[in-house]
């Protein structure tokens, strides 16, 4: 919300337009405390005007998501105290977030709903932690994970041809690819899609290669399928897939022969970062130009990783696994490698994916069994933090950032923690008895008086139509 912090446009806007942006489920803000500041700067700007618009504009925070610090600064902010509508709303999100909803009359419990005050808003992007080793046997589970609403849940589309780990994953136009991997036998070099648009799964073309612990890429339209291990030897082979064509192609092969490494894509060009050749980890990073097919050297790691996890992420390549606990950068176009700085949590065989400003390191091996903790690197603070953990402890698996707003919805994220399943089943009860008495007195209205009458559907918690507040007709005064 740096744009309602400093824009000066910001404050000119007129009530209508602030509410259809504070009320949108695909805004951007990543804590709801902004809002309410955003909001009081624009009230501040014009307050003389602006205060009687306050009742309508608190309704488009998602309340009962704020935390408890926050909701003592709404409340006794005097814009709220000094307006009975505002004390009253506030009042209701206490009730939800503190488990006194039975106290909550059906027409309140029914607004609280219609203006979604417990519903998360829809992330611009999710992550996706696809398949994995767990309690000895590969995973079929995807789990996604909602920035905002620091949750994880399962994605209620697993891949029926089974499970698999120690493969790689990427996201092309609308479809996730995973390819190789293996569940204990031989590798796979099979490869699934599953489509975000039909939520169907479905077969590709199989890679030349058995592939196992292999590192995959886009670049140029075009997915490179890079090393890896075939069930007896470490792999220096590329092979390239066309979308079009559903085929793919042997390319050049790197010079080193590497599994457990990581490729990244920066500039038309792919850096596949350290891995193990069979006998030895690797230090060297290796450098694809894909327009040409040519293999080149960058600049070595400080030292040698294998199971790694790399990101390119400000401007710098980070590596990280747990052997060697630091995080290396090194700067594009720079023909030097930067020093080691900073540690990084005692994990390998992770899962490392940057959602600006913040680096995950997902899941992975302590050395002694695999985990589910979720730990987060801050590039501008420098600093570590801990995320939710996954609902499986797992290792090898495979994230992948899912970016396109069009494929992301509400079967991508879920109720906050606050609202336990029973809670919600009897919430829902309330709202459709609710939502029956409504209808019932909306259809006698229009016998009686054929005016225009809005009823809202809350045919499930999270997914309500929008609401437009009665008050902010086309013939009100919005300015």
């Amino acid at each position: 919300m740096i744009i309602a912090a400093e824009s000066q446009e910001f404050l000119q806007l007129t009530v209508r337009d602030l509410y259809k942006l504070l009320s949108n489920d695909r805004l951007n803000v990543c804590n709801e405390a902004n809002l309410w500041h955003a909001m009081k700067r624009w009230h501040d700007h014009d307050p003389i005007n602006r205060a009687n618009h306050i009742g309508r504009l608190i309704k488009t925070i998602r309340l009962a998501l704020c935390s408890h610090n926050v909701l003592e600064e709404i409340s006794c902010d005097p814009l709220i105290t000094n307006n009975e509508d505002c004390r009253r709303w506030i009042g209701g999100a206490y009730k939800l977030v503190y488990g006194f909803d039975n106290h909550i009359s059906d027409s309140q419990m029914y607004e609280l709903t219609a203006y979604k005050v417990w519903s998360p808003r829809i992330p611009s992007q999710v992550i996706l932690a696809v398949g994995g080793w767990s309690g000895g046997s590969a995973s079929g589970i995807i789990e996604c994970y909602d920035q905002r609403a620091d949750e994880w849940h399962e994605v209620s589309f697993p891949d029926p041809a089974g499970a698999r780990a120690y493969h790689s994953c990427i996201i092309v136009n609308h479809s996730l690819f995973v390819a190789g991997g293996f569940t204990g036998q031989l590798p796979f070099n099979s490869v699934r899609t599953f489509d975000l648009k039909t939520k169907h799964w479905r077969d590709r073309a199989s890679m030349n290669f058995r592939r196992c612990y292999l590192s995959m890429a886009c670049c140029k339209g075009l997915i490179w399928a890079l090393g890896g291990f075939d069930g007896t030897r470490r792999l220096n082979t590329a092979e390239c897939y066309s979308h079009t064509d559903n085929h793919w192609t042997v390319v050049r092969s790197m010079t080193n022969r590497r599994s457990d490494a990581h490729a990244v894509t920066v500039d038309d060009q792919i850096y596949v970062v350290g891995g193990f050749d069979g006998a030895d980890c690797l230090d060297t990073v290796e450098r694809l130009h894909c327009g040409e097919n040519n293999w080149t050297f960058a600049p070595s790691m400080s030292k040698k990783r294998s199971g790694v996890g790399a990101v390119f992420c400000q401007g710098s390549m980070q590596a990280f696994n747990f052997l060697t606990p630091l995080v290396v950068l090194m700067v594009i176009g720079v023909k030097k490698r930067l020093k080691d700085t900073t540690r990084e949590p005692a994990v390998g065989k992770t899962c490392v994916t940057c959602l600006y400003p913040e680096i995950y390191v997902i899941g992975g091996f302590n050395g002694h069994t695999t985990v589910s903790t979720v730990d987060v690197y801050d590039c501008r603070s420098d600093r570590w933090e801990s995320a939710a953990s996954l609902s499986l402890h797992r290792s090898a698996l495979y994230c992948c950032l899912l970016s396109d707003e069009e494929y992301i919805n509400s079967e991508f994220v879920r109720m906050p923690r606050l609202f336990p399943a029973q809670k919600l089943k009897s919430m829902q009860e309330r709202l459709t008895a609710a939502e029956s008495a409504a209808a019932a007195a909306a259809a006698q209205n229009a016998v009686s008086s054929p005016t225009r009458t809005k009823v809202v559907k809350n045919s499930h918690l999270i997914q309500q139509q929008e609401v437009d507040d009665p008050e902010l007709d086309e013939d009100s005064e919005v300015d």
